[in-house]
């Protein structure tokens, strides 16, 4: 709370300089509180080892990762380190806990009817005080229930976020049809539109902010199947193209 004053009080041209992890104030108000929230790649490591499962019902489990992002503490072999990794060694780590969680489902005889999703909330960091100038994505790992032995594939099937939440209610026998297709649903070579938004930044005062409305269409990997379908000015409130 001390750290949220300082900033809340702080000049305005101060500001824009203060950068805190948000897994600060989940670990020292958030867990310490109830419980309710934890973020720590190495300690799912730990606690996978004997994890155990309720086999008379289903249920459904969101884990949050750091994974390839700042701060980069996490090494290949699962650890914290008291140092500074790199992305490729914290990527490897996360990885490698993701393989010894499905090992672990594996031994309590639930990994075959699981339906797992890995994504990410964003993709390589962008310039802040520029359109975009070139396409972002996000990775992608969808196993079906049932799947297990089946090798990977990679699909261009032009899906999106948008399309998790009709699998995750596909996956539980509930209805989903109003919330879209399914991520394995959607087949490569449809014509689906996605949107992203992008913000940009004054840089002079950083208190004037557009949106970018990009309309995506088919393949999201090759920029040309993007286009600006609105820019809104924050500013001011207004939209126009």
């Amino acid at each position: 709370m001390s750290t949220l004053s300082i900033y809340r009080y702080a000049p305005t041209a101060v500001k824009p300089f203060f950068w805190s992890d948000s897994n600060y104030y989940n670990d020292g108000v958030l867990a310490k509180s109830d419980g309710a929230y934890v973020f720590d790649d190495a300690r799912y490591a730990a606690a996978f080892s004997d994890s155990t499962a309720q086999r008379e019902s289903g249920c459904f489990k969101l884990y949050h990762f750091n994974g390839s992002h700042t701060p980069y503490t996490l090494r290949e072999d699962m650890t914290e380190s008291d140092g500074e990794t790199s992305v490729t060694e914290q990527t490897m780590g996360c990885f490698n806990i993701l393989y010894s969680i499905f090992s672990r489902m594996k031994e309590l005889g639930i990994y075959k009817d699981a339906t797992i999703i890995i994504t990410g909330d964003h993709g390589e960091p962008l310039d802040d005080y520029i359109p975009l100038a070139k396409a972002t994505r996000i990775g992608l790992f969808y196993k079906p229930s049932g799947s297990e032995g089946t090798p990977l594939t990679e699909s261009a099937s032009p899906v999106c976020t948008d399309n998790i939440p009709p699998t995750v209610l596909k996956a539980l026998g509930a209805e989903y049809a109003n919330y879209g297709a399914a991520l394995d649903e959607v087949k490569e070579g449809d014509s689906v539109v996605r949107y992203y938004y992008k913000s940009v930044a004054s840089k002079s005062t950083n208190r004037e902010a557009k949106v970018y409305k990009y309309r995506i269409n088919q393949n999201a990997s090759s920029f040309g199947n993007w286009d600006v379908a609105d820019v809104y000015d924050i500013r001011r409130g207004n939209s126009f193209n």
